[in-house]
């Protein structure tokens, strides 16, 4: 029998929060009791990013919900930078964003996993994976680029489409890929409208005796894809 997860994100209409919430969360963990949801903020006088709680729940029946801020404080919103990346265009360059991830801590109150957004597909050549990000304003970012790459014996052509509208508020930047064996091209899609042909589904990764993960930023859209998907 297949076990499927099952989001919701929604405006809470009587706090103004942004409730998400997540059902039959894949590779559970008897040892969760407590979610968190973080965000990232860089201390200038340390000259480093660091994690800081916005809001937590409990964990519940093989999942969760959480109330997010109806507005992310302005210390960890900071504006796109991509640098070497032309082909996008962004409608508003004073645009800032900042992200949320979601951890669990056991009983004394440790972190010890993280919770992910994932695409799942019937092929093995497609995935995808989806990153929570808080805008200060509704601006767009649009863009197509396409090349070719050559990895010793392996090469391969790729096309990479962003068609991201956000919304003043809470946002999802849906990223998938997509391999055509045959033609063998990678299609790379980022876009906030959620992609159809794949079951979007929350899982957990236990960290075990790994620990958290280095800071990841969201400067720029090659964060996202370097920082936030597990390839």
């Amino acid at each position: 029998m297949a076990i499927a997860s099952v989001l919701v994100s929604c405006q809470d209409k009587e706090s103004g929060g942004y409730v998400v919430e997540a059902k039959n969360v894949l590779y559970s963990n008897n040892k969760i009791a407590t979610v968190e949801a973080q965000s990232i903020y860089f201390d200038a006088s340390e000259y480093d990013y660091y994690y800081e709680t916005i809001a937590s729940c409990s964990y519940e029946k093989n999942g969760f919900k959480i109330k997010l801020p109806k507005t992310l404080n302005g210390k960890f919103l900071e504006p796109w930078d991509d640098d070497g990346m032309d082909y996008i265009t962004i409608s508003d360059k004073n645009a800032k964003v900042g992200i949320v991830e979601f951890y669990a801590l056991d009983k004394s109150g440790e972190e010890i996993g993280e919770f992910y957004f994932e695409g799942k597909s019937s092929s093995i050549f497609s995935e995808g994976e989806a990153v929570y990000v808080y805008a200060d304003r509704n601006f767009t970012m649009k863009g197509t680029d396409e090349g070719f790459e050559e990895e010793d014996e392996f090469s391969y052509s790729w096309y990479e489409e962003c068609n991201c509208t956000f919304k003043k508020g809470w946002n999802i930047i849906y990223t998938t890929y997509d391999v055509d064996i045959d033609s063998q091209k990678v299609t790379i899609l980022l876009t906030t409208n959620k992609p159809s042909g794949m079951n979007w589904v929350w899982s957990f990764d236990y960290w075990d005796e790994r620990g958290k993960s280095p800071v990841r930023t969201i400067k720029s859209i090659k964060d996202v894809k370097k920082n936030f998907l597990r390839k």
